[in-house]
């Protein structure tokens, strides 16, 4: 068998991808569902990873064998010549290697160089919309559908790839009322490692444990959190955890200490992933009145672990119901719906196991498989 038919037979077994990341799999500083998923889909394709971030990769990633290319130390993380250099190298890459798929992460510059790439090599392009490219929020500056050239990049992205997933039914609905029109739309969560996440469910009071998981920013909008929190406290004897880096500088501490309620308030910072399950397991609730997910990752690992989750009406908790959920920003509704929940035990059962059926029917394997299969239907095999 010569050389060129004995990679044609390993390229049938294994299709050869590209996937385009911004970052987010160094050693330090990662995306765990990201980086589970890259090592999971390894399994099954030839993967080539290409970062638009310098980091020392994690060892989850250089054990499961991806290749890895980043780019060059002496390009600075914004400089226009980073554009430049990635664009150069992956065409030479993505040419000299023949790949049966291009696969941007986010519909900013990994994706739109995707889109890009494939239409300079005649390979299809999947993106993946990741969280809030389809909207904006100017007072607040979150958001990839603001004005300018950014807007019309994504659009193009978007509108311009083979095919588009998006994380949850909430998100392609924002995606598609902001008037995108992508040639395929299909919905892939996260997923979730239920054997990470084991169903543990606690029971609930006296004493009532609130948490919050994620970063403290405006757009997790945590001063909606420490406001319901004070209005749920001024009913019943309970505490909350916040774990998350502190992106607003201490003004939310400030908030909760303005309120009377800062004693009763935890701060962990940034907390390593291995050490989320165990949060969870030790609340009763956990509370997340984002403005804005694509799904709300920590939501899934919660119904995975048992764990009782109210929040705002969007990402994954828009299809929560209306027991759980209010409008963004609402603090009062959204205490008024924790406390009656916390009254209702046969409910909050029933939610539990409601939640924990979506984890399993959303599980990690679920997310690869239907990778994979998106793959096939678009001219990979």
């Amino acid at each position: 068998m010569s050389g060129e038919e004995s990679e044609k037979r390993e390229r049938t077994v294994r299709p050869r991808v590209a996937v385009l990341i911004p970052g987010g799999i160094g050693e330090e500083d990662y995306v765990p569902s990201l980086l589970d998923l890259l090592v999971r889909l390894s399994a099954h394709v030839d993967l080539w990873v290409f970062s638009f971030s310098r980091q020392r990769i994690h060892p989850k990633i250089a054990s499961a064998g991806p290749k890895v290319i980043l780019p060059p130390e002496w390009i600075s993380r914004n400089s226009p010549a980073k554009m430049v250099y990635l664009l150069g190298r992956l065409t030479r890459d993505l040419s000299a290697n023949r790949f049966d798929l291009i696969h941007g992460f986010w519909a900013s510059l990994p994706g739109m160089t995707a889109v890009l790439a494939g239409k300079l090599l005649g390979a299809p392009s999947l993106v993946s919309i990741m969280g809030g490219e389809p909207v904006y929020f100017p007072d607040i500056e979150y958001g990839g559908a603001g004005g300018g050239i950014q807007k019309i990049l994504r659009r193009w992205t978007i509108d311009r790839a083979d095919a588009v997933t998006v994380l949850t039914s909430y998100h392609k609905r924002v995606l598609e009322s902001g008037g995108y029109h992508p040639r395929s739309l299909s919905v892939i969560s996260l997923g979730v490692d239920l054997s990470q996440f084991p169903y543990r469910p606690k029971r609930i009071g006296p004493n009532i444990d609130i948490g919050f998981v994620g970063s403290v920013n405006n757009v997790k909008n945590p001063f909606t959190l420490v406001r319901a929190f004070s209005i749920i406290a001024q009913s019943v004897d309970c505490r909350l955890t916040i774990a998350g880096p502190d992106l607003l500088g201490g003004k939310v501490q400030a908030y909760a200490s303005s309120l009377g309620v800062g004693e009763k308030i935890k701060w962990l910072g940034k907390i390593g992933h291995a050490e989320v399950p165990s949060l969870l397991q030790s609340l009763d609730l956990l509370l997340l009145p984002s403005r804005y997910e694509g799904e709300g990752v920590v939501a899934m690992e919660a119904y995975a672990s048992g764990t009782l989750v109210a929040g705002s009406r969007v990402g994954l908790l828009a299809e929560a119901g209306e027991d759980v959920t209010a409008g963004p920003g609402d603090a009062g509704g959204l205490a008024r719906k924790t406390l009656a929940l916390l009254q209702k035990p046969e409910l909050v059962e029933g939610l539990r196991v409601r939640n924990r059926k979506v984890a399993e029917a959303w599980g990690i394997e679920r997310t690869v498989a239907d990778y994979l299969n998106l793959y096939e239907s678009i001219g990979v095999s």
